[in-house]
C-alpha cells in the first residue's frame, strides 16, 4: 500500500473522528444513556488513535515501503471499521445486536500493532526492501 494512500486514509479517518466527536457532544450525549455515550467516546478515541497510527505508517511507508507496513495498515483500517463502527452501530441501531463485531475489530487492531512491531524487525537495515530502516540508519550504526 502506497504511503500517499495511507496518509489519505489516516487524514480522512481523523477528520471523521473530529466530526463525530463534535456531533456526539452536541447530539448524542443527551439522547442516550451514560453507558452508550461511554461506548461512543471509546469509539471516537480509538478511531483517532488509529488515524494517527495510519499517518505514522504512511510516513514510514514513504521512507521505506514494506509489505509488513501495508499489512498493519489494512488491519488498522479493518479493525477501526469493526471496533469503532460496531460501537457506533450500537447507538444508531440499538435494537440490533452488534456486540460481536466489536471484539473482532479489537482483535484486528491488536494484530495490526503486532504486525507493525514485526515491520520494525523485518530484514537487516539497508539490505532488505521490507526493512523499515533506510541506508542512512544503517550507516549511523557503524
Amino acid at each position: 500500500m502506497q504511503g500517499r494512500i495511507l496518509l489519505f486514509c489516516g487524514a480522512i479517518l481523523g477528520a471523521f473522528g473530529v466530526a463525530l466527536a463534535a456531533m456526539g457532544d452536541h447530539l448524542v450525549r443527551g439522547g442516550v444513556d451514560a453507558v452508550a455515550y461511554h461506548g461512543f467516546e471509546t469509539a471516537v478515541r480509538y478511531q483517532m488513535f488509529h488515524a494517527l497510527a495510519l499517518l505514522t505508517l504512511g510516513v514510514w511507508s514513504r521512507r521505506q515501503p514494506s509489505r509488513w507496513i501495508a499489512a498493519a495498515a489494512i488491519l488498522f483500517l479493518l479493525g477501526t471499521a469493526a471496533f469503532s463502527g460496531g460501537l457506533y452501530l450500537r447507538i444508531v441501531f440499538p435494537q440490533i445486536d452488534w456486540v460481536w463485531i466489536v471484539p473482532v475489530g479489537g482483535t484486528l487492531l491488536i494484530v495490526g500493532w503486532l504486525v507493525a512491531a514485526a515491520a520494525a524487525f523485518a530484514g537487516r537495515a539497508g539490505t532488505n526492501p521490507d526493512s523499515p530502516c533506510g541506508p542512512a540508519d544503517s550507516a549511523s550504526r557503524r
